[in-house]
């Protein structure tokens, strides 16, 4: 995988627990990522993978991930991720969904199918 963003935050979904997440349940599932991201987060991964400081905060419904300018630089707003919902999150540069079920793709969306641990991009 060459992005080291989707690669990220794909670990952080492979990473949840069932039994901490009711896949009926977007909220259920969107706390239990981010309990996993920010386990990644605080080991310093994002910044190994050459992605800086990332700040993750709630944003319309989901999570919206920042990352931190440096140097003189401005922060970017690098992705939104929604749980159950596939549509786009304006002010992002890339919407991310997480999706449970099968579901068809969604122009401007990138779909993450999570299935027993493993995670399948729809693009």
């Amino acid at each position: 995988m060459n992005d080291p963003l989707l690669e990220l935050i794909s670990n952080a979904l492979g990473f949840m627990h069932p039994a901490f997440y009711d896949a009926a349940k977007p909220e259920s599932a969107a706390s239990e990522f981010y309990h996993q991201f920010r386990k990644l987060w605080d080991r310093g991964i994002p910044v190994g993978m050459g992605l800086g400081h990332l700040l993750i905060k709630p944003a319309d419904g989901g999570f919206g991930i920042t990352r931190l300018g440096e140097g003189g630089q401005p922060s970017e707003a690098l992705a939104g991720i929604r749980f159950g919902a596939a549509s786009p999150m304006p002010g992002f540069a890339r919407t991310l969904a997480v999706t449970f079920q099968p579901s068809e793709p969604v122009p401007g969306v990138t779909l993450l199918h999570c299935h027993r641990g493993t995670v399948k991009i729809i693009e």
